[in-house]
């Protein structure tokens, strides 16, 4: 079984590889979106109710991107280290392999963070607590989400140094 996979993810390296850096751009472009495109048109909106509102659904959506964007990173980023049979490579190739994956292991923390703070928001929202909504809403698109998109371009170095271009 072992030697199948190995096989699969040989003969397939080059998809992998493109698929997988389709999902990290897809996520680190979503997230600058997020951030530089959508929060400030979002918080210049009046009504409160509408504001809240519109900023949960963003998030919710977001959330369900981020979260296939994730598994496909993990999924394609594993496929590779099994291709490349890390385990036997020079111990450089350890270290930044292991920092890689312990960037998207923040990045996939991060996301639950904000996941948490999406939902005491939307409890919040049915009580009319907006000070607090807006205090949840500020958290994620001032601080979790330009924190993964930091980790995001780190990782994408830590990728092309592995790949060697």
């Amino acid at each position: 079984m072992k030697e199948c996979v190995v096989a699969f993810c040989k003969n397939y390296h080059t998809y992998i590889l493109i698929v997988h850096a389709l999902f990290s751009t897809l996520y680190i472009g979503g997230l600058f979106v997020m951030r530089y495109l959508i929060k400030p048109i979002l918080f210049k909106i009046k009504i409160p109710r509408v504001k809240y509102g519109s900023g949960l659904e963003l998030i919710k959506a977001f959330l369900i991107f981020s979260v296939v964007c994730l598994v496909g990173v993990i999924v394609t980023g594993s496929m590779m280290n099994i291709e490349a049979e890390f385990n036997t490579g020079h111990p450089s190739m350890h270290i930044a392999v292991h920092v890689t994956e312990a960037l998207w292991i923040f990045i996939t923390a991060n996301t639950g963070y904000m996941y948490v703070k999406y939902k005491e928001a939307k409890n919040k929202l049915q009580n009319n607590e907006y000070v607090e909504i807006h205090e949840n809403l500020e958290l994620v698109f001032s601080y979790a989400i330009p924190f993964n998109f930091v980790m995001g371009i780190i990782s994408i170095y830590f990728g092309m140094m592995l790949k060697g271009y």
